[in-house]
């Protein structure tokens, strides 16, 4: 009969048993090593984070206690190390690639759950701890509904209708994000796509690092686990990094990502044009070589030169479309931050007065001061002096996405100045679809001034984008702005 987890980790702890550590460690490693590969999406840095929770688990053996099984523990404790690392790295692409795929599946008829495999995560942290680890243990490590029973101190029928409500649960977590999927069963392939094959050779490194790591019996656990991990200065100094960074480091490096495609976006725009000239300028020498039976070696060569032009510029065009959709992800994954961030804590003292005086500095440039008021709006130190010199922002721009932004990140704030200047950005001609729909979504917030509601319904009625007129018509049903994106 095999070990429990309790009996395993009491043999380790006093006999430091490499055996049983062994054990312990080929039972969980496809958990740990498939968990973190979803957090992160890069096999180098799940490995590295499967070494540090085995690395925990080593040192922490003896604080364990006698729980039958430390599948549930693993878990978060890997959940814990992988948010350390997504503080300094990223998740960017994992945003992209579930759009990317989602949208890909769609058209192809495909299976869309490999696409949400990236949010199972997030999923699972709306369970309940006993639920969570039920679903882990049945779908993750394979174990049969009698073995969950046992765990959790229930019968195998109890233990199945347990997982079946979990299941629904996590259907109605998709669905509430906006993602059509069907009801999750047993069957269903969800799990199975986030399981992952463990690289040869992790077992014996991971087991050689935590054994090498793990305090002799008897020995100060402060000191061994100074011991452990044998840090680097580079790695000590990228740990402090992540811990000073907190929060503004990933919004920073957003608005980055943003304002490089904000000036792709406006180049490849010039390049549309010039695609347009020279399809002109094709199609005229196209009609002069159909009307002659011999083209000169000159009017060739450039009928040649112009249609490779225009094969190039209608690659770029091309290009745009997916910088567009990369754009609006980037905005997708700057709300998925702060909500990831709420998880974290709020900023400092010292992080908000520096956003402050960043905003009333008149010579910082507009993508600086869009950081510092997402730091606000986090930190809900949104005052009214801060509101009035973003409106000037507004008005001393003509970047129809930075306008929009500041509407976005001025959302659940009620001034006079901000109303007004929604109600202005209607009748500015200058402004695009995008700004008009973010100020319709704003003036939620003023749904008491009647005039505002008069205002909304002439949107819905006779705003010529269709985009704009629904949001204006969910304003309108709206009682109250839903806080946070």
């Amino acid at each position: 009969m095999l070990q429990r987890d309790d009996q395993l980790i009491a043999e380790f702890s006093d006999l430091r048993s490499e055996q049983a550590f062994v054990a312990l460690l080929e039972r969980h490693l496809n958990l740990v090593f498939a968990t973190a590969l979803r957090l992160v999406g890069d096999r180098g840095i799940a490995e590295e984070i499967t070494q540090s929770v085995f690395v925990t688990l080593a040192q922490s053996a003896g604080k364990l206690g006698r729980h039958p099984t430390i599948a549930g523990w693993l878990y978060q404790t890997t959940l814990n190390k992988s948010r350390e690392r997504l503080r300094s790295e990223l998740r960017r692409h994992r945003r992209e690639q579930i759009a990317v795929k989602l949208e890909t599946a769609e058209i192809e008829g495909d299976s869309v759950w490999s696409a949400l495999v990236p949010l199972l995560d997030e999923a699972l942290l709306e369970l309940r701890e006993t639920d969570r680890l039920a679903v882990i243990m049945h779908f993750m490590e394979e174990q049969s509904f009698r073995e969950v029973g046992a765990v959790l101190g229930v019968g195998e029928d109890a233990a199945r209708k347990r997982i079946d409500r979990c299941l629904d649960q996590l259907t109605a977590f998709f669905r509430k994000r906006g993602f059509a999927v069907p009801v999750i069963a047993a069957g269903t392939p969800l799990f199975a796509f986030s399981s992952q094959a463990v690289p040869i050779g992790l077992a014996a490194s991971v087991t050689t690092a935590s054994l090498a790591a793990a305090p002799a019996v008897g020995a100060s656990v402060g000191l061994g686990a100074m011991n452990i991990l044998g840090m680097t200065k580079l790695q000590i100094t990228v740990v402090s990094v992540i811990v000073a960074a907190g929060v503004t480091t990933p919004l920073v490096l957003q608005h980055q990502s943003l304002n490089r495609l904000r000036h792709e976006n406006q180049t490849l725009h010039r390049q549309v044009g010039e695609v347009a000239q020279l399809r002109e300028e094709a199609e005229r020498l196209s009609k002069l070589a159909a009307q002659s039976n011999a083209l000169t070696g000159e009017q060739l060569s450039e009928l040649l030169r112009l249609r490779g032009q225009v094969g190039l510029l209608r690659q770029q065009t091309n290009e745009l479309a997916t910088l567009r959709r990369e754009k609006d992800q980037l905005r997708a994954n700057l709300d998925a931050t702060q909500r990831r961030a709420s998880q974290i804590g709020s900023p400092g003292e010292n992080e908000v007065a520096t956003a402050k005086a960043v905003i009333f500095n008149p010579a910082t440039a507009i993508a600086e001061k869009l950081t510092a008021l997402q730091i606000l709006r986090f930190a809900d130190a949104r005052s009214d002096d801060v509101v009035k010199q973003m409106v000037q922002a507004y008005r001393s721009t003509r970047d129809p996405d930075a306008r929009a932004d500041i509407f976005r990140q001025l959302s659940g704030v009620t001034t006079p100045e901000l109303k007004l200047l929604l109600l202005e950005s209607f009748r500015d001609e200058t402004n695009t679809p995008k700004v008009r729909e973010e100020a319709a979504e704003t003036l939620a917030n003023y749904l008491a001034d009647p005039d505002v509601k008069t205002w909304l319904e002439h949107l819905t009625a006779h705003d010529p984008d269709a985009k704009v007129r629904a949001q204006a018509g969910k304003s309108l049903q709206s009682s109250q702005r839903s806080q946070g994106r």
